[in-house]
C-alpha cells in the first residue's frame, strides 16, 4: 500500500508531543554525518532522514533520536527504495566497541562454512547464535557487554539489527517502517537496550 507521507508526518508529530520529544520534518543539523560509519548508512543513494523525533538532556550528555530513513539501491527497473524507522542514541555514557548484529541468513551460514564470514557465537545461547550474525574486531569486549538479558531479548524479539561505535548506537529493522502507533514502544525498546549497555 502506498505511504501517505503527509498523514504520516502529522501522526509522527502527534507522537512526538505525546512522548515529550521535539519534532522536525527533516534533518536540519547534519545528523547523517554522525551515522556514516554504520552499515545502514554507508550504502545507497538519495539518503534522507525525516520525521525526526529528538530528546536531549540539559547537559547534552545524552541525545536520543527516532526517525524515518530512506535510501535507494540499483538503477532503472531494478531500482528500489528502502524505508525503515531508526533509533539512534548518542551518549557519553556509552563506550561500545565497533560491532554489527543482524539477522543471520542462509548465505551468511554458507560464508561461515567456507571461512569467508566471521560470526561470534554464544554456546550457552544457541538460539540467539542461530538467529543472528554478530561481528566485531573486539570480540572480548563485546562478549562482556552482551549479557544474558540482551541475548534473551533478541532471542524473543527477532529480525532486529543493532550497531554500535563508541558513543553511538543504532537499532532498527531493515526495510521496516514502523507505524506511528508503535513508535513509543520502539523507543522504549531502544532505551532498555541503552540502559543495558551504558556505563559498562
Amino acid at each position: 500500500m502506498p505511504i501517505n507521507y503527509t498523514a504520516r508526518s502529522a501522526a509522527m508529530e502527534d507522537v512526538s508531543k505525546w512522548m515529550k520529544m521535539t519534532y522536525h520534518v527533516q534533518d536540519e543539523w547534519g545528523l547523517m554525518s554522525k551515522l556514516m560509519d554504520f552499515e545502514l548508512f554507508r550504502s545507497g543513494k538519495q539518503k534522507t532522514i525525516f520525521n525526526l523525533l529528538e530528546w536531549k538532556d540539559a547537559f547534552m550528555e545524552e541525545q536520543v533520536y527516532v526517525f524515518d530513513y530512506a535510501y535507494t539501491r540499483g538503477s532503472g527497473k531494478s531500482k528500489k527504495r528502502y524505508l525503515q524507522t531508526v533509533f539512534f542514541m548518542n551518549s557519553k555514557f556509552l563506550g561500545l566497541p565497533e560491532f554489527l548484529m543482524k539477522p543471520e541468513t542462509f548465505f551468511h551460514k554458507i560464508g561461515q562454512y567456507l571461512g569467508l564470514q566471521d560470526d561470534i557465537d554464544f554456546i550457552e545461547h544457541e538460539k540467539f547464535s542461530e538467529q543472528y550474525l554478530l561481528q566485531s574486531d573486539d570480540e572480548a569486549r563485546l562478549r562482556s557487554l552482551m549479557n544474558k538479558e540482551i541475548l534473551h531479548f533478541f532471542t524473543v524479539e527477532q529480525n532486529w539489527t543493532l550497531e554500535g561505535i563508541g558513543y553511538f548506537m543504532v537499532f532498527y529493522k531493515n526495510d521496516r517502517l514502523l507505524s506511528p502507533a508503535t513508535v513509543k514502544h520502539f523507543y522504549s525498546r531502544g532505551m532498555a537496550l541503552y540502559d543495558q549497555f551504558k556505563n559498562k
